[in-house]
């Protein structure tokens, strides 16, 4: 169903201006289906910390195929540099062709003086826990690869599945959105190459 598939991109990229300076910024030519596909990655003057990122599938029945790259942004480190520092992925969003908008998963490298990523895999407690409807949850990956992010209610079954697809080494973050879901103890599991973890949180409405 063309309807449901996915037409338009967008997310930004966020940084500390004071700790890295943006050296470039260009967009990628993404693969589309049943039509062609345009995108842009641009800074702001007014906003030095920010880079946009936006792509769309153009035709009537064009959708966004695969895995593809839709910008590539380089930064240097400013002089002086103390500490470690992060870039964002934020406010990722994904449109169909009936206009319904969809969050996706933010993700957040941390970064150190030689590039330094998580040394081991790590699962994290939400927060805030209890929660109301919605709560973060960060788990680290000290290598890239495929990884699942999956709820369940204490009867085993699933009632959310939150990533499932290849992720970068570093930290990353999504949001887990229970609005439709009563009060209660639900289970979430991390699984990824040669690491599983699973912790409880608490829903109160």
């Amino acid at each position: 169903n063309t309807a449901n598939a996915v037409k338009v991109v967008e997310a930004q990229v966020r940084f500390d201006p004071n700790v890295l300076e943006l050296i470039s910024v260009n967009h990628s030519q993404p693969d589309a289906l049943d039509g062609s596909a345009w995108s842009t990655a641009k800074s702001t003057p007014n906003q030095p910390d920010l880079v946009g990122i936006a792509a769309a599938a153009l035709g009537e029945l064009a959708t966004f195929s695969g895995d593809g790259e839709l910008a590539v942004v380089e930064f240097k480190w400013k002089s002086n540099r103390v500490g470690n520092t992060q870039i964002k992925l934020t406010d990722v969003k994904l449109a169909d062709g009936n206009g319904v908008v969809r969050e996706g998963a933010e993700t957040t490298l941390s970064i150190g003086a030689e590039g330094t990523i998580p040394t081991e895999y790590a699962l994290h407690q939400n927060y805030p826990n209890p929660f109301n409807p919605s709560t973060k949850i960060v788990y680290d990956m000290k290598e890239a690869g495929f990884v699942t992010i999956s709820i369940y209610n204490l009867l085993g079954q699933t009632v959310a599945t939150l990533v499932n697809s290849e992720q970068s080494a570093g930290q990353h973050t999504v949001i887990f959105d229970a609005s439709g879901l009563p009060s209660g103890v639900f289970v979430y599991r991390m699984e990824t190459t040669g690491f599983e973890a699973q912790s409880k949180m608490l829903l109160m409405k």
